[in-house]
């Protein structure tokens, strides 16, 4: 995965459309490949509401101050918070 960074050096960024490794069932189902169809920034870790965005920090996502909207590929859309994600890793084949 190509590191992104924004101008202000922020770091790599998370961005809306982005495949990110994500475990279902509060971390403990098996790791699973899902797309970010949306981004909210929270002010407290773990709160429920924030302010929609196309892109964040990793750092501001591994402080758990985001909420993501997923597409799991199943029938329902999914959510789930920062700590439940990570940059998506290479599939061995």
């Amino acid at each position: 995965m190509k590191e992104r960074k924004n101008k202000r050096g922020f770091g790599p960024l998370l961005r809306v459309g982005d495949v990110v490794t994500w475990r279902d069932g509060w971390g403990v189902e098996p790791p699973k490949q899902v797309r970010v169809t949306a981004i909210k920034v929270t002010f407290l870790p773990r709160s429920k509401e924030g302010i929609p965005a196309k892109e964040v920090p990793w750092f501001v996502v591994n402080q758990n101050k985001v909420i993501v909207d997923l597409d799991t590929g199943g029938e329902y859309s999914k959510w789930a918070y920062g700590f439940q994600i990570s940059p998506a890793q290479e599939v061995a084949k």
